[in-house]
């Protein structure tokens, strides 16, 4: 088995950890090392007996540590990616053996693939995605650091653009620019620009 460090100790890193379980049950695969984090958590309440080991900003890699990004911020785990890979860390894919995902999609590096989602023909998935029980249709592509929440459909042919947040029980029918917000339960329809906030059914432009 080799050892893994979840970078980030939020919701979002308990999925990851929970995910690293999946493997697992299938195929021991990864040795849980710890967490990263820049202030402590007392996961023990999560049933977690895994401990916070570092902070994100002073970690020093060591050789033969993989590490799974579990930022939920777009352009935050943008900047810690940049930051630890200058140190050298090694970023790990993790796609749940739960997930379908069509031999012919395409996965960038550090990108997560969790539990029931669905990656149709031909899907793009770009570098240090989340796909959160997420349905993507054929030809439909993501791009970096972008994450999707739980029950969102993205069509087919559809593009997302980088640093996107796609909250959950969304429907995307339209492309989406970078750095764009699409909000809880939001029918896209009509192409979401760069950098705007959307929300509704239609989506919307708000300014929240």
């Amino acid at each position: 088995m080799k050892d893994i460090i979840i970078v980030g100790a939020g919701y979002l890193g308990l999925d990851v950890y929970g995910l690293i379980q999946e493997i697992n049950e299938k195929q021991p695969t990864w040795r849980v090392k710890g967490f990263l984090n820049d202030f402590p958590v007392d996961l023990r309440k999560y049933q977690i007996n895994e401990k916070v080991i570092g902070t994100i900003k002073d970690w020093i890699p060591s050789v033969g540590e993989h590490y799974a990004l579990a930022i939920g911020s777009p352009r935050g785990k943008e900047m810690v990616v940049n930051s630890l890979k200058d140190k050298g860390c090694v970023f790990e894919t993790l796609v749940s053996p739960n997930a379908f995902v069509n031999k012919t999609a395409k996965i960038g590096e550090g990108s997560i693939i969790l539990s029931t989602s669905k990656i149709a023909h031909c899907v793009q998935i770009g570098d240090f995605v989340v796909i959160g029980d997420t349905t993507m249709a054929a030809e439909s592509s993501i791009g970096d650091f972008s994450n999707t929440a739980s029950y969102v459909n993205i069509y087919k042919n559809i593009r997302i653009g980088k640093r996107v947040q796609i909250w959950s029980h969304s429907v995307v029918l339209n492309h989406v620019g970078d750095d764009a917000t699409v909000g809880a339960g939001s029918v896209v329809i009509s192409k979401v620009k760069n950098g705007i906030k959307v929300f509704g059914n239609p989506a919307k432009k708000v300014d929240i």
